[in-house]
């Protein structure tokens, strides 16, 4: 007799396989990014996208057949698949390339990741998926995190650039109409992708050859391996994962994840093609995770995710606060400030202390709740003390001396690094977050104060030689 699976942990299950194959499309997705720029060098966006995407059908044809899967449509669903071939192939790969030949890379990325924000408003008539505040605000993250990460360079988008700008926002619209009102087809995994690519990368193969006119043979040994990458993972595997990660999870939240996908393309290109990797990119990617984490996370079940993104949080304030001090000696005391903030709202049911006495709100009305209390670890008390420690340093920052903010800044790294070394905790994961989190934070002000910028350093001696003749 088979084992009765409860319903609850049956949902959970398909939720967190969802989430892990989002995983992987977003981070094939990235990984792309670095071979594209590679690939563009030697061959133009819209020849090389549709003939990968033509082999990868291809290739998936002979699969599912030797996987023992029908390749032949049924006459019913072929305009469901000529459907869902245009909006997740074409109008996704096809229009945002196009529009390359008018935006800036950053440019058009920046408007093309608005999907997810135009599957959360469609989600909502059609689906009667009203949006939650927490997926709102976790949206609002990472958009302003996306926008970090290519609006920092500043943007031109002027009327020269509007059939760029029209063609990008319809790449986000269609793709995000797709995944919100298109159903799951039913047709197995390989036979379903293998369609759907090569019915939507067709014409962008003949559009490339009849207009881009490119030099087919010059493809060199590098252009040939990103070829096959491109071809196996962002348009094979990638689609795979994508299309069963929309049969388990809302389209809305399968959306706003896809927004971890420029942040990986990011990082992969500092690493691959050696671009620039700094406080803003950091600042970029804490924001967009967390913006993830805060639209995805279960506050019943996913306890998990709290502590990623606690994990990521501190790290990121952790890891900035040097160069925010050389950039504004009061960045990051305004960061910390409202980090206290949110740390006293997020314990605002937990009372003054965490133990529970001083209560701002009853039992009834426990706001945010275990997932607040976990991703912001503390209490009240300790949220107002971020508060008056960012005043204080506020106040020291910007002095003519340093002297005393240098002595203020070791003084509180002295102290973050106590609270580690003091660390006795049987729970780990909890214990070791909530004072790590803490002693990052205080490691971080710490940090901003400590360091002086470029203008506050004295500057070397002059090296001197004896018998110099004396000025007068």
């Amino acid at each position: 007799m088979p084992a009765i699976v409860p319903k609850s942990a049956s949902a959970l299950s398909a939720r967190a396989v969802g989430l892990m194959l989002l995983l992987v499309t977003s981070v094939g997705w990235g990984l792309n990014w670095p071979a594209v720029k590679l690939l563009l060098q030697e061959w133009p966006p819209l020849f090389a996208r549709g003939l990968a995407g033509l082999i990868a059908a291809g290739v998936l044809a002979l699969v599912a057949t030797a996987a023992g899967q029908r390749i032949a449509l049924p006459r019913k669903l072929i305009g469901r698949v000529v459907a869902s071939a245009f909006f997740n192939v074409f109008a996704w790969m096809g229009l945002s390339t196009l529009a390359l030949h008018w935006l800036r890379a950053g440019e058009g990325a920046l408007i093309v990741y608005t999907m997810p924000a135009w599957a959360m408003l469609i989600a909502w008539p059609v689906q009667r998926r009203r949006p939650a505040v927490r997926g709102m605000a976790g949206l609002a993250l990472c958009l302003v995190g996306v926008g970090l990460l290519f609006g920092g360079n500043g943007l031109s988008l002027g009327p020269e650039k509007l059939p760029g700008i029209l063609l990008a926002l319809a790449s986000a619209l269609l793709f995000a109409l797709g995944t919100v009102v298109l159903e799951p087809l039913p047709l197995p995994p390989f036979t379903l992708v293998a369609w759907q690519l090569g019915i939507g990368c067709l014409p962008m193969l003949l559009a490339g050859l009849v207009f881009e006119r490119p030099a087919i043979g010059t493809l060199s040994a590098v252009g040939v391996g990103t070829m096959i990458y491109m071809t196996i993972v962002p348009m094979g595997i990638c689609y795979l994962t994508w299309f069963a990660a929309l049969r388990r999870l809302p389209p809305s939240t399968a959306a706003i994840t896809t927004m971890l996908t420029p942040v990986v393309g990011v990082a992969a290109a500092s690493v691959i093609l050696g671009e620039p990797f700094g406080v803003r990119e950091v600042a970029a990617i804490a924001l967009t995770v967390t913006g993830i984490g805060l639209a995805v996370a279960n506050a019943e079940h996913e306890w998990y995710w709290s502590y990623l993104l606690m994990i990521a949080l501190h790290l990121a304030i952790l890891i900035t606060a040097p160069t925010a001090r050389v950039q504004s000696p009061r960045a990051t005391a305004a960061v910390v400030a409202v980090y206290g903030v949110v740390v006293a709202i997020a314990h605002a049911g937990a009372g003054l202390s965490g133990s529970g006495d001083g209560q701002l709100f009853d039992q009834a009305n426990d706001f945010p709740g275990d997932w607040g209390r976990s991703t912001f670890p503390g209490s009240i008390a300790l949220g107002i003390a971020f508060f008056v420690l960012a005043a204080i340093a506020w106040a020291v920052a910007p002095r003519p001396c340093p002297r005393r903010g240098q002595i203020l800044g070791w003084v509180l790294i002295g102290v973050a690094a106590g609270l580690l070394i003091s660390y006795r905790s049987d729970g780990l994961v909890i214990g070791l977050g909530s004072r790590a989190g803490s002693a990052a934070v205080l490691a971080a002000l710490g940090l901003s104060l400590a360091v002086p910028p470029p203008g506050e350093r004295e500057p070397a001696a002059e090296p001197t030689t004896l018998g110099a003749e004396r000025s007068p």
